[in-house]
């Protein structure tokens, strides 16, 4: 996968991460298929050796649904990926190893739009519980051109009301697309995709039980970080006049 697209790795400092300290790597956008969550963030994949140390071993956690597909599903389990749902996350952490998940998940599928990328974060105080209640600093990492390796085709108005598409997205688990490749096959698109991380937004110490407030708090500090990481980057990596817009 690495050598397909290709996906290539950048950090803005390598040397901030500790080994003392355990991250939720949070990618994004998620776009069709967030193919950069697998191509470097997987504990049972050759692109493990270039994450420092102190991000080795990483977990990518991704929907149950993933899991319900014939083969595929057991495949991911072997390479490492687990299901993105509250206890595996917070076994992971607790064991000593990373996660790497996307917060805006399936539902940023809902707002996807040529010319501008939707993070779907602000909501996600999910997120920011898990890391004050363990520790662990949430990074901010951005796939640059991964939108571009898969077209779609998305059911929604005027022929499919919203709410029922909503509702059949939370009731599958993914939002129905029609996937549709540049290449005319039915694979990704050939696509460099470049995946830069940010430095982590630190934690000031476990919070058992953190108030409403403080998850707003941290969960802002973090959207700010992933903006200005898009903001730095976007420019070297053919995005100059894309838009980011975070719900």
């Amino acid at each position: 996968m690495v050598d397909y697209f290709p996906i290539r790795l950048h950090f803005e400092d390598k040397d901030v991460f500790r080994g003392d300290k355990r991250y939720i790597v949070t990618l994004e956008p998620h776009s069709v298929l967030p193919v950069g969550l697998p191509g470097c963030f997987l504990p049972n994949r050759i692109q493990r050796c270039r994450l420092p140390p102190a991000l080795q071993p990483v977990y990518s956690c991704v929907s149950s649904a993933v899991f319900a597909l014939p083969v595929l599903g057991t495949m991911w389990y072997w390479w490492g990926a687990r299901t993105v749902d509250k206890p595996t996350v917070t076994r992971i952490l607790r064991s000593g190893a990373n996660v790497a998940l996307t917060p805006g998940g399936v539902k940023e599928c809902l707002y996807m739009a040529p010319g501008k990328e939707t993070l779907y974060m602000r909501r996600r105080l999910g997120l920011a519980k898990l890391a004050l209640t363990t520790g662990a600093a949430v990074v901010p990492v951005f796939a640059f051109n991964q939108t571009k390796t898969m077209g779609f085709v998305r059911p929604g108005p005027p022929l499919v009301p919203q709410c029922v598409v909503t509702a059949v997205s939370r009731s599958l688990g993914f939002v129905p697309v029609l996937m549709r490749s540049p290449t005319g096959w039915p694979a990704p698109g050939r696509v460099a995709v470049d995946v830069v991380v940010g430095r982590p937004v630190e934690v000031k110490g476990v919070v058992a039980d953190p108030t409403e407030r403080q998850l707003r708090a941290y969960l802002e500090e973090v959207v700010r970080e992933m903006t200005a990481l898009f903001e730095r980057h976007k420019a070297e990596h053919g995005c100059a006049d894309l838009k980011l817009e975070i719900l």
